[in-house]
């Protein structure tokens, strides 16, 4: 999943599965892992790390993939985004767009009375 900025800065998010059921039954381990990585503008190649987040089975959990997407983007989330900036992950995550482009508001004067 892509997300762009208004200055030219792309955001692709990637999901890690590792799944240990074996014949109906979990075993620990079972994860989920999202890793948000982060190109600036002119730097063509280059991804930074920006975001990380992991979602574990407990013994008693059914591996789910979205169930663990989920919780490990809203994970990864916390680490460097502000509201409006996660809005929009979510947004394009829910919505079940690939690419999604974020505009900032500009609010007026006006528009605060």
């Amino acid at each position: 999943m892509r997300v762009y900025a208004n200055d030219g800065t792309m955001y692709e998010v990637r999901w890690y599965h590792t799944n240990n059921h074996i014949q109906g039954e979990n075993r620990k381990g079972s994860l989920t892992e999202c890793i948000i990585f982060m190109q600036q503008a002119g730097n063509k190649g280059l991804l930074e790390v920006v975001g990380k987040g992991i979602a574990r089975c407990s013994k008693k959990d059914n591996f789910c993939k979205a169930i663990g997407r989920k919780i490990s983007l809203g994970r990864a989330l916390e680490e460097g985004f502000e509201r409006e900036g996660r809005k929009i992950f979510w947004e394009t995550y829910l919505n079940k767009n690939k690419i999604s482009v974020y505009q900032e508001r500009e609010v007026s004067n006006e528009s605060r009375t």
